[in-house]
């Protein structure tokens, strides 16, 4: 089991490049196939059971955070390939934890979620503030 410090580094990875379980089945996925042949959005669909508009989203987001490459021929062919060693480093540890205790990193996700709907909430009350003072005001 990782230790606390390695924990928060897996929920930041979590937080910053992975927030739903959907774009972690297909990373998890792609991560085990061979890297010299890319899969179509169909194939990961099939493989990990997911609906193709989850699967696209998924992939859309994985490759605009570098953790995916995308062929630029259609139809498109996804890689696993993070872009960046430490992003890479991190990604294999949050796969590998994923593999062994998928319910920890479930559980993570699961927090990263509530910390989101409390950034979001407190930005709308914030937001929600400044529009009645500048209201106030005229």
């Amino acid at each position: 089991m990782p230790d606390v410090r390695e924990i928060d580094a897996l929920k930041r990875f979590l937080f910053d490049y992975v927030e739903d379980l959907e774009k972690l089945a297909v990373l998890a996925w792609l991560s085990e196939q061979p890297t010299t042949l890319g899969q179509g959005r169909d194939e990961v669909a099939k493989a990990t059971g997911l609906p193709l508009s989850s699967v696209r989203e998924a992939l859309v987001r994985l490759v605009e955070r570098g953790l995916v490459l995308r062929t630029e021929a259609e139809p498109a062919a996804f890689s696993y390939a993070p872009q960046d060693a430490r992003v890479a480093a991190l990604a294999r540890r949050v796969l590998d934890e994923y593999r062994a205790n998928p319910r920890q990193v479930m559980e993570l996700m699961t927090k990263n979620s509530i910390e989101r709907v409390k950034s979001a909430a407190v930005q709308t009350f914030a937001e929600s503030f400044a529009t009645t003072e500048l209201r106030k005001r005229s």
